[in-house]
């Protein structure tokens, strides 16, 4: 199973989750490859993709959506699955609400590709790195649902992001399986 793991990242919370997810992958058995979503050139070597963003606004970030946009013929020929972060999918009453936000969104990039999984992970708050406007702004928004309003927070749950990682490596070779068996 050769993959390739697209990821976009804004303060690198979601380069570390795209990380864990690929090392995974690999401890698992397959050939699994890290690009940032922008970087991407072709996915013709691969059969399988996993790809993911941080949503800002209700959206992924800019360059993931046009690499699925681009690329759309092709993702919608393979096994994929989508993985976003946000501070909100932290919590787990805003979970669920994240999670179906992005199901009703993420067809809109390229309603073609149908994921065998999505899934929302809770990223990093780190007020320290934001610029002036966007520190007011996810000021507003985290205070205004009671979480915090200064320092550094770092809500991933790796076991739960490794866990998923599992699932869709089993999802995919199911899915191969099944695509070489109508093959043959």
């Amino acid at each position: 199973m050769r993959t390739l793991i697209a990821y976009e990242t804004a303060h690198g919370s979601t380069e570390a989750v795209a990380e864990v997810i690929a090392g995974r992958l690999r401890d698992l058995g397959a050939d699994a490859d890290l690009q940032r979503c922008r970087n991407v050139d072709a996915v013709e070597p691969y059969d399988t993709f996993v790809v993911g963003s941080p949503v800002w606004g209700g959206n992924w970030l800019k360059p993931a959506r046009r690499f699925v946009r681009r690329f759309e013929e092709q993702l919608a020929q393979a096994p994929i699955a989508y993985f976003h972060t946000s501070g909100a999918a932290g919590d787990p009453q805003q979970r669920p609400e994240i999670e179906q936000m992005m199901e009703r969104t993420l067809p809109a990039y390229a309603p073609g590709v149908e994921p065998l999984s999505i899934a929302a992970f809770a990223g990093v708050i780190d007020y320290d790195q934001y610029n002036f406007a966007l520190r007011l702004v996810m000021k507003a928004v985290v205070g205004r649902a009671g979480g915090p309003t200064t320092g550094r927070h770092d809500m991933r749950d790796w076991d739960h992001i490794r866990s998923w990682a599992d699932e869709i490596y089993r999802m995919f070779s199911v899915e191969l399986q099944g695509r070489r068996g109508n093959v043959n």
